[in-house]
């Protein structure tokens, strides 16, 4: 059920090692808004790819193939995994000619540590005998070339992209039921003689109200990139429970059919036992800022 507007195939692959394997993305003002929204989708997708690839995921997970009985008996700790992937998280509007908000989400899955890091869009960068900042890349040759462009730019190995447009944010959000955050300072801001105000104070935002601070967020003048990727942050933690694990098979269903990645519905079928064991690990913790 993937959606790609490209013409393009991306050629990627992760390789997510044990220990004894393991060896050596209204415009500007509307802007960094629907960003926030890729990075769930991240989470649920970014162990997701392994068995395409011939990955053992028996293995991943410390299961064994001794009998029923020895199995039973076991108290080995699980298998300690060692590697590390990259994913852009990139938004742009819905003709995918304008980049509003690009960032990379690299998760170290020996660690059990994510991070998340803003992409420069207005950065140029020549990739494909093109050149051009990341919104002009995405436009010459759809999210292909922004992939190689954003790697260009940051020098990192992006294994694969999820990317959200204009009208995907607030349906996002529904899907968890909000984003529990705190709020520094109170807000008060204006559009078009509309006034809107948010309290200070720790509170779960709900999807209009997300919406009404990111769209503060990413005015011109009042252009914070700290606190979107705090926000980003946020909304990675509300995702990384067991709660959303137990009902991981809808969230994903509602989803991708909201975003659009590279990643397929077969490996998430294949692949959910490892996502499992990523939310054991880090359920709680907020991935690092950069």
């Amino acid at each position: 059920m993937k959606k790609n507007n490209s013409n393009f195939r991306i050629k990627t692959s992760l390789e997510f090692k044990t220990d004894k394997e393991q060896i050596g993305r209204r415009r500007l003002t509307f802007g960094l808004i629907f960003g926030i929204g890729t990075v769930m989708l991240a989470c649920i997708c970014l162990l997701l790819l392994l068995r395409e690839y011939d990955f053992d995921v028996d293995n991943i997970i410390g299961r064994t193939t001794e009998t029923s009985e020895t199995s039973e008996e076991s108290t080995s700790e699980p298998v300690r995994m060692e590697g590390k992937t990259t994913f852009l998280l990139l938004c742009s509007d819905d003709d995918g000619e304008k980049v509003h908000h690009a960032a990379l989400l690299d998760v170290d899955l020996g660690k059990a540590e994510m991070k998340i890091t803003t992409v420069d869009a207005k950065k140029s960068a020549s990739v494909n005998g093109f050149s051009g900042n990341l919104s002009q890349q995405l436009a010459h040759g759809g999210m292909t070339q922004a992939v190689a462009a954003a790697e260009s730019m940051t020098n990192a190995k992006i294994s694969r992209y999820i990317r959200a447009t204009d009208t995907s944010f607030k349906g996002v959000v529904k899907v968890f039921g909000g984003v529990p955050c705190t709020i520094d300072s109170r807000i008060s801001y204006s559009v078009d003689g509309v006034g809107y105000i948010i309290d200070k104070g720790t509170q779960t935002l709900t999807a209009d109200m997300s919406y009404k601070y990111m769209y503060y967020l990413s005015q011109q003048n009042e252009n914070k990139p700290e606190k979107m990727s705090e926000f980003l942050a946020d909304m990675l933690v509300t995702f990384m429970t067991e709660e959303n694990f137990n009902r991981v098979d809808t969230i994903y269903k509602k989803l991708v059919n909201i975003l659009d990645t590279d990643i397929s519905a077969y490996d998430f079928a294949n692949n959910k036992a490892s996502l499992g064991y990523l939310i054991e690990k880090t359920q709680g913790q907020k991935a690092t800022v950069a």
